[in-house]
């Protein structure tokens, strides 16, 4: 059995609040989001999560070393964002799942956002080309994002900690949606971001500056488009190396 232990750090009053969780899984939209949202929003790291299977990593912002996986919460706004800096391995999905649903109880949490991506082929859309998906587990919530024109996940599979979340939420009556940002390539990895920022007050009062998430989205694709053109440089000058004729060693060959 896989242990995931709660640290809590600061205590906030958020009864009657929202989490949004951020896992990189489809896409980093959501890391960029939420990201941003960190960076405008005043919040105090509530709680942090920890496990012997986790990667041996801690991330240092600032200078002050922090847990790679946290909540930062903000009493003001009665909001709460987990941000985990690294892909998870399937099996700690629902350990972690777990460990979050107890936080909300705890916390008192009303309502869970999960933000992800989904391939278009999971993208089950009546009139076309959607660019963001939902699933709720409450029937008056999957009412509300109909009644504002959402197109919801009919059919499909949804993993990872998102999909343990919905179900869980169903069975102990937590409000659970699943934001999905429709990706048909690595192009829309980017774009995402802006999809879950544009639709995220459908279901939470919050109020983002989108002028300056697409600065900090333009900045993003640039960084990406940089980094590419590095790597098939590298490669480049990889496959030209070999083809000038430095043989391998017999073992190789």
């Amino acid at each position: 059995m896989i242990d995931v232990k709660l640290h809590e750090l600061e205590d906030k009053d958020l009864k009657g609040g929202t989490l949004i969780v951020s896992i990189p899984n489809q896409g980093i939209g959501n890391v960029l989001l939420t990201e941003f949202m960190l960076e405008q929003k005043e919040m105090a790291t509530m709680a942090a999560f920890d496990s012997d299977m986790f990667p041996p990593v801690t991330m240092v912002h600032g200078g002050r070393p922090r847990y790679a996986i946290r909540i930062h919460g903000s009493e003001m706004d009665g909001l709460a964002v987990l941000r985990c800096e690294f892909p998870l391995e399937p099996n700690l999905a629902r350990p972690l799942a777990s460990a979050i649903m107890k936080w909300c109880d705890d916390n008192g949490i009303k309502r869970v956002i999960t933000l992800d991506g989904v391939s278009v082929m999971g993208a089950i859309d009546k009139d076309g080309s959607p660019d963001l998906l939902f699933a709720a587990s409450d029937p008056k919530t999957r009412k509300e994002g109909l009644e504002k024109d959402l197109d919801q996940f009919e059919e499909g599979a949804l993993g990872g900690v998102p999909g343990v979340l919905l179900a869980e939420g169903r069975r102990k009556g937590l409000d659970v949606v699943a934001l999905m940002a429709v990706l048909s390539g690595p192009e829309d990895e980017v774009k995402g971001a802006r999809v879950l920022g544009e639709h995220l007050s459908a279901f939470v009062d919050v109020d983002l500056d989108m002028d300056a998430l697409d600065k900090k989205l333009d900045e993003a694709k640039r960084s990406i488009e940089e980094l590419q053109k590095e790597m098939k440089s590298a490669m480049h000058k990889m496959s030209k190396d070999e083809g000038e004729g430095s043989q391998a060693p017999s073992m190789f060959r």
